[in-house]
């Protein structure tokens, strides 16, 4: 499932910070709390997008979807 929510956001990411890599991300959260947190919120994101992505979502099968 991870290896699925980064490959949704890790082109996003990529794109928005030129200075940057998600990998580089990646090995900094193990060590500061600040990249731990911003790669959490992008795995938010992640978990957010894979709900929308269509009927093999986890969406159908969580416990307050509609």
């Amino acid at each position: 499932m991870r290896a699925r929510y980064e490959a949704l956001i890790r082109a996003a990411y990529n794109h928005l910070h030129k200075d940057d890599s998600f990998d580089d991300l990646k090995r900094r959260a193990r060590f500061s709390k600040e990249d731990k947190g911003l790669l959490s919120l992008w795995m938010r994101v992640a978990a957010r997008r894979a709900e929308q992505s269509g009927p093999d979502s986890r969406r159908a099968h969580h416990p307050l979807a509609a």
